[in-house]
């Protein structure tokens, strides 16, 4: 029985070894890459945004963002975007707020998250853009744009979302409005 507490101990131990090993290999790995991943969203972004071309972010885009998106999406919401934010007066620099380190049979993949503020001509917007690291060059994986309106920072697709509702519910209103028979006669100045 003792021995197979200690060989037990001893496999868990290894086990956690190895863990911290990988964690901190994979720490080392993310935070020698961070000036890298800043410089890349700091370039691409201004470049994207500057003129809300399609062209730049798809030349900067990971598979896996070719893989989700459509060009005429990207396109509408581009044409939205400019729109509603016109052309790009300053540029506030890209702060990290998260990263992802993992290693996979083709190597290591980074991702790092950055929140980038920006003041438009018709008012400021924040660019959340999530970098990845693999197969020798930084690509981005994400490219969200975030609206302030009423004091709070909203996306498109929320946007979009609440506008929805709101139509919804106006036709709902407008449906009920119209079902509900009204009493002809002298009832109804009695009942009104």
């Amino acid at each position: 029985m003792k021995r197979t507490l200690l060989a037990l101990a001893t496999v868990i131990l290894v086990f956690g070894a190895i863990a911290l090993l990988v964690s901190g290999a994979g720490y080392y790995s993310a935070s020698s890459r961070e000036g890298e991943a800043r410089a890349y969203v700091d370039k691409i972004v201004p470049a994207v945004v500057s003129r809300w071309s399609t062209g730049d972010l798809l030349a900067n885009a990971s598979r896996e963002m070719l893989r989700d998106i459509t060009l005429d999406r990207v396109d509408t919401l581009f044409a939205s975007f400019k729109q509603r934010l016109g052309h790009l007066r300053a540029y506030g620099g890209a702060q990290r707020e998260n990263f992802f380190f993992a290693f996979t049979t083709r190597g290591r993949v980074l991702t790092y998250v950055y929140l980038v503020t920006a003041q438009f001509e018709r008012g400021p917007a924040q660019i959340r853009v999530r970098a990845i690291w693999r197969d020798g060059q930084w690509k981005a994986q994400r490219f969200l744009c975030l609206l302030r309106l009423f004091g709070a920072e909203m996306s498109l697709r929320l946007m979009t979302i609440v506008a929805l509702l709101f139509a919804a519910l106006a036709l709902a209103a407008a449906t009920t409005e119209q079902s509900t028979p009204r009493p002809q006669g002298p009832v109804s100045a009695a009942i009104e």
